[in-house]
């Protein structure tokens, strides 16, 4: 699949996103689940990861009101060749990150926090499953390619994943 620009915007009407667009070849767009957006440590913990593999996150962490925030959201995916989307709660963002970002020929890498009973779950499509800080480092490093250093295989992302540790800010998706 060729990664693709949308061809009209949705928003203004015209035949061409009025925000002008660029391609980042390093960035991962990132959509954690709403209760999960306010929380430094998910943000600091994937941001680290994405750091070290090379890559730059960029975080979606609006909610889909109005107009002006799925703006937001579809130029980030329009920038971003690769998508993280968190399906652990019932997001109107993160599906529409999905289908749009699968619509452009984006890689998307599925997560889901382990739930008896999870709000959706997308058939045909694979989902990585996590329920630690740990097992959410495994699976991003998985689904996007990233070399972890010797050691940190079996540990280390723990306390990271419940708001403790590094003071890093990542990055926001926002208009240029």
């Amino acid at each position: 699949r060729t990664p693709r620009m949308m061809v009209r915007c949705f928003r203004a009407g015209v035949a061409r996103c009025l925000r002008a667009p660029q391609r980042r070849g390093n960035w991962v767009l990132v959509v954690p689940p709403p209760s999960l957006r306010p929380v430094e440590g998910y943000r600091a913990l994937v941001a680290g990861l994405l750091k070290e593999g090379g890559l730059e996150g960029h975080f979606f962490l609006g909610v889909l009101r109005d107009v002006d925030a799925l703006c937001d959201l579809c130029l980030g995916i329009q920038q971003s060749p690769r998508l993280v989307v968190d399906l652990s709660e019932w997001d109107p963002a993160a599906l529409f990150a999905l289908a749009l970002g699968m619509a452009l020929g984006r890689e998307v890498l599925l997560l889901r926090g382990r739930d008896p009973t999870p709000p959706f779950t997308p058939q045909g499509l694979p989902i990585q499953e996590y329920g630690s800080g740990e097992e959410l480092v495994m699976a991003l490093a998985q689904g996007l390619g990233i070399r972890l250093p010797e050691g940190r295989e079996s540990g280390g992302g723990e306390e990271e994943s419940k708001g403790q540790g590094t003071d890093e800010e990542p990055t926001q998706a926002s208009p240029p």
